[in-house]
């Protein structure tokens, strides 16, 4: 995209929410809030996925609280499976999504994005509760937005400064969500202005640390948005014997991808699971999935990459990733590890700067080419695991809450401190 056009986008998106602050705003001074109401919101408009799919999940299904909690989206078939599913959901932009966001007395997200459309101006006061998508191997935030000013000129930095302020991208939470206490002081003390932080974990993770997991039916609101033709493909795999192996490869800024660039080759890939009983499962970046065509590919599969893929983590015997942060939340599992970091040098020159030192924070062998690839991962699938001691001590690092349990915490949190 060139910078005309980020320029006309930018400037749509200031008018926009100088409408809402003028409109808005004083809608939500005088709105009174609902004294235990709660609206969560996925990214990209409403996703149900990640953080805010099983916060809400727990809040829904838990009478602990007796909290009135809305999950808030743009998608009417969501809303509608939600509302049939026994949840409680909301159309953002409506009349009740708009009532909703006004009589919030707290508003949870786990993105940046939550604050378009008006919808910070309309929540104005209410708590704000960051739940975030991932504890960081990369530069993310205010850390990130600062290097990419420095890249600026003089005028250009204090447009987009303004830019950002009225848009509240950078808005003040009241409470943050992290993983650690190493990942407090190291990476998400820099990365948010929060007024308060809570090392609880993250409502996903519950998940992972539950035992035997399927979702062939057995739980409506778990169930919604994940692939479940891939999960009992998955399943199916599993109870003929094959040993499953899902490659989550992260997003490059310019689309690069293994297939297209030929490191990978899928034929042969495939030909290599066949013939050593794996089955291969395939998760991208919404980005990323057209760059990569299965069509006549046996034994390789390709999970829906907008879907919840959670529930299909504990069914996997090994993760293929390279600076995706899902490796962290597999250290839950505690299963093998192969990172395919084929682009290092260029990825942290042009994508992203990392946090820690890359070798030191990932517990499993690192693979430059499919010759490498392929025979890690018949070691890993026969036992040859010599990472065991380099997880826990990761795992450690990541996450002060090594059980279930974060969604509890961090619902007791919002009680005690939030709600009148």
């Amino acid at each position: 995209m060139s910078f005309i056009q980020e320029a006309r986008i930018a400037l749509l998106d200031v008018v926009l929410s100088l409408l809402a602050w003028m409109f808005f705003t004083p809608f939500a001074l005088v709105v009174p809030k609902k004294p235990r109401s709660v609206v969560v919101m996925g990214r990209q408009n409403g996703q149900f996925l990640d953080n805010a799919k099983y916060f809400f999940k727990y809040g829904a299904e838990s009478d602990d609280y007796a909290a009135d909690v809305i999950f808030l989206t743009a998608d009417h078939r969501l809303c509608n499976e939600i509302n049939n599913l026994g949840g409680r959901a909301k159309i953002y932009p409506s009349v009740y999504g708009v009532w909703a966001l006004l009589r919030a007395r707290v508003v949870v997200y786990d993105s940046v994005d939550w604050v378009q459309g008006g919808r910070y101006q309309l929540s104005f006061l209410a708590r704000k509760v960051q739940l975030w998508h991932g504890a960081p191997l990369k530069q993310i935030e205010l850390p990130l937005h600062q290097k990419r000013l420095n890249r600026l000129t003089l005028f250009k930095r204090r447009m987009l400064a303004i830019y950002k302020l009225v848009a509240a991208r950078y808005a003040r939470n009241d409470l943050l969500i992290s993983t650690s206490c190493y990942f407090t002081k190291n990476a998400f003390s820099e990365a948010f202005n929060s007024k308060d932080i809570l090392e609880s974990g993250y409502p996903r993770n519950d998940i992972l640390c539950e035992k035997n997991i399927t979702t062939s039916g057995t739980d409506g609101l778990l169930e919604l948005n994940t692939d479940t033709q891939i999960i009992a493909r998955i399943e199916e795999a599993r109870e003929d014997g094959k040993k499953i192996v899902m490659y989550m490869p992260t997003f490059r800024m310019d689309r690069h991808n293994p297939f297209d660039s030929g490191i990978l080759d899928i034929a042969r890939l495939a030909n290599f699971s066949k013939v050593n009983g794996i089955f291969l499962v395939f998760k991208f970046h919404p980005l990323m999935e057209k760059y990569c065509n299965l069509e006549g590919i046996d034994n390789i599969v390709q999970y829906d990459s907008g879907a919840d893929v959670y529930p299909a983590l504990p069914l996997c015997d090994c993760l293929i990733t390279d600076y995706s942060s899902i490796y962290f939340d597999y250290l839950y599992v505690n299963r093998p590890i192969i990172f395919f970091p084929y682009d290092y040098v260029q990825y942290t020159a042009d994508d992203r700067q990392l946090l820690f030192d890359y070798d030191e924070m990932t517990p499993g062998k690192k693979c430059y080419d499919q010759d490498t690839l392929e025979q890690s991962m018949c070691d890993v699938l026969i036992g040859i695991d010599g990472y065991k001691e380099s997880r826990r001590i990761v795992f450690k690092k990541v996450f002060d809450r090594q059980e279930s349990g974060a969604s509890a915490e961090i619902w007791g949190y919002i009680k005690a401190n939030y709600f009148v």
